[in-house]
């Protein structure tokens, strides 16, 4: 039995991201902390490849483009806010 979706009808995806400068576990781990805290947006750090550790988002097959929409503009407030002197 198939239980991939049928093209272009049921997908997701699997995304990380980086904040420039912000590549260790600690900085990483504030950066999803920070997410869920402010925004109500679940993510995790996950140890990232040879340039250092990540943040893994994962939409759902149920995430709609009002969340995503949602998700980008709390990611330009957090990357803002993780580039400043602080974190």
């Amino acid at each position: 039995m198939d239980r991939s979706p049928r093209p272009g009808c049921a997908t997701c995806a699997l995304t990380s991201f980086r904040i420039t400068g912000r590549t260790t576990q600690q900085d990483n781990e504030a950066i999803a902390r920070h997410l869920m805290d402010r925004h109500r947006i679940f993510t995790v750090r996950r140890a990232g490849p040879p340039a250092g550790d990540c943040v893994r988002v994962t939409p759902a097959l149920f995430t709609g483009t009002a969340d995503l929409d949602r998700f980008a503009a709390a990611l330009r407030e957090t990357a803002r806010r993780f580039t400043a002197a602080g974190g």
